[in-house]
């Protein structure tokens, strides 16, 4: 698991890529066949993006506080027999952990022959690790790049947008 230190290149990823990668996702979901009952926003990353896309599909949103970086705290999520298609959110999928740990989670609480559907989602992956999102827009290898990315909605107040 990463930490940001001053060495670190800063690339700000902006709302408006955000928006362009989270169309992305929803057309690799649509090309895939896959149409989620329910979206599973992980604390705090996750949560603007799956809360977009909880609202493009019209379902339901289920927050989870899932962190083992900023704020360690974890939440295990229990699908409810009637969620068959569950997709898992977050911004990055950074070591794989977060991601890992749920899975087993899940696994570990249902039948595997009668358990959900699960996927993962993530706006951004890291080609350096063991955990690879069923669906991400952009790939980076942080180990040999040493880059930090900062979400729009991590960094808002930095931006120099203003409401009227």
């Amino acid at each position: 698991m990463r930490k940001h230190d001053e060495t670190m290149k800063v690339i700000y990823y902006s709302w408006e890529e955000s928006i362009q990668d989270l169309h992305e996702l929803v057309r690799q979901m649509s090309i895939d066949h896959f149409r989620p009952q329910v979206i599973v926003g992980i604390s705090r990353g996750g949560l603007p993006p799956a809360v977009m896309l909880s609202a493009y599909y019209d379902i339901p949103l289920k927050p989870l506080q899932s962190s083992l970086r900023h704020f360690p705290q974890w939440e295990e999520y229990m699908p409810y027999p009637t969620d068959h298609d569950i997709l898992i959110v977050d911004d990055i999928c950074d070591s794989g952990a977060t991601f890992t740990r749920i899975r087993e989670d899940i696994l570990n609480q249902t039948k595997v022959d009668e358990g959900p559907n699960v996927r993962f989602a993530s706006l951004y992956s890291n080609a350096d690790q063991d955990f690879t999102p069923d669906y991400y827009v952009r790939e980076l290898n942080q180990n040999q790049q040493q880059v930090w990315i900062e979400f729009p909605w991590k960094v808002w107040w930095k931006t120099g947008m203003r409401l009227l």
